[in-house]
């Protein structure tokens, strides 16, 4: 009897520790670079990858990933392309020290500091006479899908920070569901799972994805099936 208590007790404690420790996944936007041997830091509500490989070798691509917005933007890029490197934060600046280089053939001991910008200077990068394409992937979708924002601008025209809306409206003009307030100075991939303000699936049809600013609208159809 004492052995069946022991026992017991046992299961109950690592029933108990499984369901204190576990986690629950959730599938979130995709990185816009598919690569391995990657580097990977955070500052704040951003996640920094940087550089790693691709079926090419070696790239230079830095992606900050937004955990609030569940978005990605494009970054200033690596001096040079490196995988499998230590990388580290301090102070708000990214350190990216040693790695390999030319697919495997050389190591390098090459120590980069990249200054990482955060809080309302984010917002410094806009521009109000910019324009934008606009493309959703995959479209019809079923359960998920992309909103690629890609931005243009003319420097020559003068710089004035602004702010630009993207929502998912109705066939018939309603908004549906208001995605994100935000500067869009590089390409920023936004999903969109089918859903409305409070989370609630919509019903299959035609919606219309728009991004617009103070002097600036775009329209894109997107076609939603069950």
């Amino acid at each position: 009897m004492m052995n069946k208590r022991i026992v017991m007790i046992f299961l109950l404690s690592c029933l108990s520790s499984s369901m204190l420790f576990g986690i629950n996944w959730q599938t979130k936007a995709a990185m816009p670079t598919p690569r391995s041997f990657l580097g990977v830091a955070t500052v704040g509500e951003k996640v920094y990858v940087v550089g790693g490989e691709d079926t090419n070798g070696e790239i230079d691509s830095l992606e900050v990933y937004d955990a609030t917005a569940d978005t990605w933007i494009s970054s200033t890029s690596l001096p040079a392309a490196v995988s499998t490197f230590g990388i580290g934060v301090v102070g708000g600046k990214l350190y990216v020290i040693g790695g390999q280089t030319l697919f495997h053939s050389g190591w390098t001991a090459v120590n980069e500091e990249g200054t990482v910008v955060v809080g309302a200077a984010e917002t410094d990068c806009c521009f109000s006479n910019e324009t934008f394409k606009l493309m959703v992937q995959p479209n019809p979708f079923q359960n998920r899908t992309e909103i690629k924002i890609q931005p243009f601008y003319n420097l020559g025209d003068g710089v004035q920070t602004s702010t630009f809306k993207l929502e998912i409206l109705s066939s018939n003009g309603r908004t549906v569901k208001r995605l994100t307030d935000a500067c869009f100075s590089e390409k920023t991939i936004i999903p969109w799972d089918g859903t409305d303000e409070k989370g609630r699936s919509v019903p299959a049809g035609v919606y219309f994805v728009r991004i617009s600013g103070e002097n600036y609208r775009l329209t894109e159809k997107v076609v939603l099936i069950r």
